[in-house]
C-alpha cells in the first residue's frame, strides 16, 4: 500500500501484478544504472554497490556485449 498510497483496496486488487513487479524491477535498474554513473564518475565509493548490485550490473553488461 506504501506504493500506491490514496488506493483504496479494491483498486490494487484489480492491478496487473505483473505489470507492477515489472515497473519496481525497472526503477531498481535505473538506480543501479545511476549509482554504476555516480562510481564511474568516482562519486561513490565501490562499497556503496551491494554485491547484489554488482552481480546485475555484470548480468547486464553480458547482455549488450558482443561476444
Amino acid at each position: 500500500m506504501n506504493l500506491f498510497p490514496g488506493r483504496t483496496l479494491e483498486e490494487l486488487d484489480t492491478m496487473d501484478l505483473g505489470r507492477v513487479e515489472r515497473a519496481i524491477q525497472a526503477k531498481r535498474v535505473l538506480a543501479v544504472e545511476e549509482k554504476l554513473r555516480l562510481f564511474h564518475e568516482h562519486r561513490l565509493g565501490r562499497d556503496a554497490i551491494t554485491a547484489d548490485e554488482w552481480r546485475m550490473i555484470a548480468e547486464h553488461d553480458g547482455l549488450v556485449s558482443d561476444g
